[in-house]
């Protein structure tokens, strides 16, 4: 049944603004790890065609084996002979009109867990992972939640690899959605009327796998190679390097299942098969009969593909359906590589999504499992033995065992689900010798005597402790009394752990300190994003006057210390004064420049160094006065009438104030008489006698300093 439902809906337990029974066709196509739509022809004079709009959803199966999807409407075409065209995407599709906040995860599962607790608007979808990859991925920006799916580098499949599954509000990434149910067929042979095409010119049948470290050495196996499943002409080895795969020098038993898994996520030994099973034409035919197995496959399932001319057997992965909805059937199956993936998917989506009340996860739990229970129908079935005694009930979606596809059983062995027919697998499941098997558990509160997990997190994602790796991570290392400081304990590259800062946008550390011992001496080191680093050391009573702490505005770390710090070798490039931001020296590019008042202490002196060429270098001392004076010095000759003006440089009077009393200085270069006639705010006048050469040094007050005049200098400070 096909059922339209309205934009906002969630829940799907009904029959929503009713039923279209009268559409021309239907189908429904999804790719691997890519697109996943619907496309309808409607009649303009049906009865739903004024309730068809758009963002409003379809809700059909999108396969013969599958629950109902739900697939919200994005285009209708304008009627051509009284026929609409209808498209519409996966629900999922909705996820790019959500974004998701910069975060940074160490594994796929908490990749997953933060997809979900770091979207800024309500969000409907959950994830799920049962991939136990770890690897660092950092979202550095807002990003839209599909992009981060697989829609651009750095993504979660990028990162982590998988396939996806999506079931309505929810987005499972797995190790492997499908599986191998022995379907075979013989290429070139019982599918000779079908398109078929095949590439095996970049087809390894191995590889030989190696780790190297430029401290640590070289490793590689003891048989240099590791095959590829099935049977080849001739070999082709392909050299990998997976050293990027291992912290340190991994055991020859550690390379090898590695460079196993390697194989496995890369195809290697797979030729590039592309094989398209048309449906349609084929069910009068007698190929049918050989391929009508085909019927049963899923997306992502594996079929067993024969290739006699080639020598070669290999496996192809099913990777697009096109299902017919009204004729409950498959149109279209193809075996081999996606031509399509989830960036392709990728689109703008300006749907608001409506704020709903926020409940805890047990009581969302609590609602999901009394709708499926208070809602569930089907058919119970006996299941007898040739005595005709009971030896098992079974629930299921039809009255036939054989065409069941929702299945519950329950027997002497157990009690399961399995979404996949009578025989499974069952992927919920209580067994007989007390195990219990499934993919979310949710309680209220759990006592055990030992629990073994892969991961422990808290609901938010903000703390987790990852007993696989032995990785503990917490956001909220911080006092009760002031929940700015947060701070996460962080292994640098050196090897050395320590508190972290964590730069509240990016996630990324801003610096970290570590070094802290059991007998009261402290090495404490501050380390820049892992590369910078200013070390202080010290013992009990010294160090416990030290303070380390963090300008949240200029990001940059303060060391206030009582202390002498020694060292020899300070790289730097600025030093600047606790009490005043605008007092600092700064080093750069041979320059050495002085931001406030320069004082030499001690009774030392100022110099230049200067090299000579017969005595070397040799030093000149500076020239000081009890005033702040600036000076200069020219030269001039006075004219036939005995005068001469000078203008004082206007550089020179931007520094000075000439307002003030300032000396000028004469030396006659000849025999007669001179003096200053008078002296001006930009010039003065020199007189004597005519055509009488002379220099001159003018002296005055430098602007701002006019009145300062051997000031008292004590306890390293002017008073």
């Amino acid at each position: 049944m096909i059922l339209l439902f309205d934009v906002n809906e969630r829940d799907f337990d009904s029959n929503g603004l009713g039923a279209i029974s009268d559409s021309i066709s239907c189908t429904v196509n999804e790719v691997r790890n890519g697109a996943y739509e619907l496309k309808m022809t409607y009649p303009a004079t049906g009865k739903s065609f004024q309730e068809i709009q758009n963002d409003r959803i379809i809700f059909c199966k999108p396969t013969p084996y599958s629950v109902s999807q739900p697939f919200r409407i994005y285009r209708i075409t304008k009627p051509i002979n009284g026929v609409i065209t209808i498209y519409a995407n996966h629900i999922s599709y909705d996820l790019s009109g959500i974004p998701v906040s910069p975060f940074t995860a160490g594994s796929a599962i908490d990749a997953m867990q933060k997809m979900e607790d770091h979207a800024v608007i309500e969000s409907p979808f959950e994830f799920y992972t049962n991939k136990t990859t770890n690897a660092d991925m950092s979202v550095s920006v807002p990003s839209s939640s599909r992009a981060l799916l697989g829609g651009q580098t750095g993504s979660i499949l990028d990162v982590y690899g998988g396939e996806y599954e999506f079931d309505r509000f929810t987005v499972k990434l797995l190790n492997k959605r499908g599986s191998n149910n022995g379907v075979s067929i013989r290429y070139g042979k019982n599918l000779t009327s079908i398109e078929q095409d095949t590439n095996i010119s970049s087809v390894y049948t191995g590889i030989y796998p190696y780790w190297k470290d430029n401290e640590e050495g070289y490793l590689e196996l003891p048989e240099k190679i590791v095959k590829a499943s099935g049977t080849f002409p001739k070999e082709k080895i392909q050299p990998v390097d997976l050293s990027d795969q291992f912290e340190k020098k991994p055991t020859e038993t550690q390379l090898r299942k590695a460079a196993q898994q390697y194989i496995e996520r890369n195809n290697i030994g797979v030729p590039t098969v592309s094989i398209q099973v048309e449906f349609v034409a084929l069910e009068q035919t007698e190929q049918y009969k050989d391929i009508a197995i085909l019927e049963k496959v899923m997306l992502c399932d594996e079929v067993n593909v024969e290739f006699p001319d080639l020598d070669i057997s290999a496996v192809a992965e099913c990777v697009e359906t096109e299902y017919d909805v009204l004729a409950n059937r498959y149109t279209k199956i193809t075996l081999g590589e996606a031509t399509t993936t989830i960036a392709d998917t990728v689109v703008s989506n300006t749907e608001e999504i409506k704020e709903k009340p926020s409940y805890s996860f047990l009581d969302k739990a609590v609602n999901n499992a009394t709708n499926w229970i208070t809602n569930g129908a089907g058919y119970m079935v006996a299941v007898k033995d040739e005595a005709g005694n009971w030896k098992e009930i079974c629930s299921l979606d039809t009255p036939d065992i054989e065409t069941a596809i929702n299945v519950w059983r329950w027997n002497n062995g157990g009690f399961g689900h399995s979404s996949k027919g009578y025989n499974g697998p069952y992927e919920t499941a209580i067994t007989q010798d007390g195990q219990i098997v499934a993919n979310f558990i949710t309680a209220g509160e759990m006592n055990a005597g030992v629990i073994k997990a892969g991961l422990l997190k808290g609901h938010k994602g903000n703390a987790y402790f990852n007993l696989d790796t032995g990785q503990l991570a917490a956001d909220k290392l911080i006092d009760p009394n002031n929940s700015n400081r947060f701070l996460r304990i962080s292994k640098g590259t050196d090897g050395s752990y320590g508190l972290a800062y964590i730069d509240p946008v990016s996630q990324n550390p801003v610096f970290r300190a570590v070094g802290m011992d059991v007998n009261g001496d402290i090495q404490t080191g501050i380390y820049f994003q892992d590369t910078a680093y200013f070390l202080v050391k010290g013992k009990n009573d010294v160090v416990s006057r030290q303070a380390i702490t963090l300008s949240n505005e200029e990001k940059q770390v303060r060391i206030y210390s009582t202390f002498v710090l020694q060292a020899d070798n300070i790289k730097t490039s600025i030093i600047r004064s606790k009490f005043n931001d605008n007092t600092f020296v700064s080093v750069g590019n041979g320059i050495v420049a002085v931001n406030g008042s320069f004082t030499v202490t001690g009774g030392g002196s100022k110099n230049r160094a200067v090299e000579t060429e017969s005595y070397g270098t040799v030093l000149l001392n500076a020239y000081e006065t009890a005033d702040c004076y600036f000076g200069d010095i020219g030269n001039g000759i006075t004219d036939n009438n005995g005068t001469c003006r000078i203008d004082l440089d206007p550089v020179f009077l931007e520094t000075v104030n000439t307002e003030v009393e300032y000396v000028v200085f004469l030396q006659k270069n000849g025999p007669g008489d001179l003096w200053v006639e008078n002296k001006e705010q930009t010039y003065f006048t020199v007189s004597g006698t005519p055509g009488l050469a002379f220099s001159y040094e003018i002296k005055a007050k430098q602007k701002g300093y006019e009145h300062t005049r051997l000031e008292v200098f004590k306890d390293g400070a002017k008073s």
